[in-house]
């Protein structure tokens, strides 16, 4: 099960058949574990049933994950519960904004401890580095598990450097054997039953790695031409020296 840790990105812009966002090639924590139909399709209903009956659909949700499958993070238990409660924090904004503000400082800080706990979590699972490009549409990564087209998968990924943490299902779009490593296998994965929230901080981590590439290529290219520019000088100094002495 292949994860991640804290790398550079390259950013990129293609054409590609999955999706129309841009991608970076990025060095993320990556967590997956293939999940049956029926898993996405209750998340699905309870990503989108009206706020009085959402923590009803995500107890669904999460009971059948119990029942069904042998691996269920802390991280995607917790999220089960957040959905319907953005919806019920919407709610409490638009009647009492202060109280909501409050509510949502609070759920801020224990997301931030469930981050923690559920990285450490991670850390236990053994669970090693993986190069990956992602985007806010779907996410590639190489591995040496097959998966067949259509296969569904809850995925598990850490931003850095912040440590977002993203909960989210998908469905593998390409599994293809590596010709450079015939044990890898290229897997493209297309995000399902992603709250639009979840999907913005990808967005945020896309723009802020885009930005912080071209800090760095900026900050080379004045390097760069402050050596050339010393080295000019010295150049003239020695071209000085030479006729001094003459």
């Amino acid at each position: 099960m292949p994860t991640g840790e804290q790398g550079g990105a390259d950013v990129t812009r293609r054409n590609d058949d999955d999706n129309h966002y841009f991608w970076i090639r990025d060095r993320i924590v990556l967590a997956y574990h293939p999940v049956d139909s029926e898993v996405v399709h209750l998340a699905h209903e309870a990503l989108h049933a009206p706020p009085t009956e959402a923590a009803e659909q995500s107890k669904h949700h999460f009971a059948y994950l119990a029942q069904h499958h042998d691996v269920i993070s802390l991280s995607h238990a917790l999220q089960s519960f957040e959905q319907p409660l953005c919806k019920l924090l919407k709610r409490v904004r638009e009647h009492l904004p202060e109280v909501g503000e409050g509510l949502e400082v609070l759920n801020r800080k224990l997301n931030l401890l469930a981050n923690v706990v559920a990285a450490q979590q991670n850390h236990r699972l053994h669970q090693h580095a993986a190069r990956v490009e992602i985007s806010a549409g779907g996410i590639q990564f190489r591995g040496r598990r097959q998966f067949n087209v259509g296969d569904h998968l809850q995925l598990e990924m850490t931003l850095f450097p912040g440590y977002t943490m993203i909960r989210s299902y998908g469905r593998v779009l390409r599994c293809q054997q590596d010709p450079k490593d015939p044990a890898c296998f290229r897997t493209a994965v297309e995000y399902e039953a992603m709250a639009e929230e979840t999907r913005d901080l990808i967005v945020e981590h896309l723009f802020r790695k885009q930005s912080d590439e071209l800090r760095e290529r900026r900050e080379q290219r004045e390097a760069e031409a402050d050596r050339e520019a010393a080295r000019g000088a010295s150049s003239c100094n020695d071209v000085i020296e030479s006729k001094t002495e003459q």
